[in-house]
């Protein structure tokens, strides 16, 4: 049997063991953690001090592997789950303002599902829209962002619509952009969303909005009264997204030339065309079915234009901005004759005769209630980006 003085120095060495233990490894969880912070601190600024930063990443070495097996895993996620954006809008008279609004909001995410607002809740909250829901939806689903197109949505996200959202199609995120979307009872659309952290803002392409070209519109008119009478034949962009889907049916890749301001001043006024020569070009370029823009294209389509691009078709429709069946007194009679004697020139009947002179006397039969709608949203849009307009950082 052990005697009692030996049994309490056991027990004296065991606390004292105890506490060494508890000290060592207190130490060990402070000492442990700043250590490894000094040890990335040390190796981030070795590397930033003394390695360039073009050669922070080379082939060939481990850096290569580890991303080359993150993208893996990205991309293996992205296709077991991939994340669903949601963009609603009016859309109304669609501009590249718009396409980059959904260019933006694609980059959020890996599916953009967009949200089509109807001519009844418009109406409600904006007043009347100039183009009708069919022709919106058509012109939202030919821009080559859009995955998606949901018909039927509310102006304002309210909570029941918002678990719709996530729950049947999925939605992670709502996107919007940083231009302010107030309904009639002065409440933020979007006060739900933002509440649920599953919003998400991109900036807003300035120099161009839907008010802005209604207004372009009314003051050509105002202007000149002649204009009003000619029915200047422009197509719209519902009737040129249909147009062009069929024009991409004739080949394999299409080019689609786009003329100058000043070719088209000459041929049909003053005061056209409604957007400059880059707007026009931005806003075919958004359509998926185009593959090319020739910006600037010439009037006259030469054997040089023919041979530079690889051309072995050109088209147009039975409905342009010359009129029915291309009937146009200003236009060369050498303007096409080439295709034709090459044999390579075809006219395709329009899906629409929907116009630009069509949409513009939409507008003068409700000029004072646009002008109006103009007047207020340009007043709430100066007085917020004079106020609250922020720099938003594309994703």
């Amino acid at each position: 049997m052990s005697s009692p003085g030996s049994h309490s120095a056991v027990v004296d060495w065991y606390h004292s063991l105890s506490q060494r233990q508890v000290l060592w490894w207190s130490v060990a969880a402070v000492a442990i953690p700043l250590a490894g912070s000094a040890i990335w601190w040390i190796s981030e600024q070795s590397l930033n001090r003394f390695a360039p930063y073009q050669y922070h990443y080379r082939p060939g070495t481990i850096t290569e592997y580890l991303s080359q097996l993150l993208s893996k895993h990205a991309k293996r996620r992205r296709r077991n789950a991939p994340v669903r954006v949601y963009m609603d809008g009016c859309f109304d008279m669609m501009h590249y303002g718009h396409a980059n609004a959904l260019r933006q909001a694609k980059n959020c995410g890996d599916v953009l599902v967009v949200g089509l607002i109807p001519d009844s809740e418009i109406l409600r909250c904006k007043g009347p829209p100039v183009c009708n829901e069919q022709e919106r939806k058509l012109q939202v689903e030919t821009v080559k962002w859009v995955d998606e197109v949901i018909t039927g949505v509310p102006y304002d996200l309210t909570p029941d619509f918002l678990e719709t959202l996530f729950s049947k199609h999925r939605i992670d995120y709502v996107i919007h952009g940083d231009d302010p979307c107030i309904l009639p009872d002065g409440t933020d659309a979007y006060e739900h969303a933002k509440k649920w952290d599953a919003y998400r803002m991109v900036g807003r392409t300035e120099g161009v909005s839907s008010t802005d070209i209604v207004g372009r519109m009314l003051m050509c008119t105002r202007d000149n009264a002649r204009f009003r009478e000619e029915k200047r034949q422009l197509a719209s962009l519902s009737a040129e997204a249909a147009w062009i889907q069929i024009a991409k049916l004739q080949g394999d890749f299409l080019l689609v030339g786009v003329h100058t301001d000043e070719d088209v001043q000459e041929r049909r006024g003053p005061h056209l065309p409604i957007m400059d020569l880059h707007e026009r070009s931005l806003s075919v370029l958004a359509c998926k079915f185009v593959d090319e823009v020739i910006i600037g294209a010439p009037l006259e389509i030469s054997e040089d234009l023919l041979t530079t691009f690889n051309i072995s078709l050109v088209v147009r429709g039975s409905v342009s901005e010359t009129g029915r069946n291309g009937s146009d007194a200003h236009a060369s009679p050498s303007r096409y004759g080439l295709c034709q004697n090459k044999n390579i020139f075809r006219t395709i009947q329009s899906e629409s005769e929907t116009t630009t002179a069509t949409i513009i006397h939409r507008i003068l039969a409700n000029r004072a209630s646009y002008e109006a709608r103009n007047a207020k949203k340009g007043k709430s849009e100066q007085e917020y980006y004079a106020s609250k307009k922020q720099y938003i950082a594309e994703s």
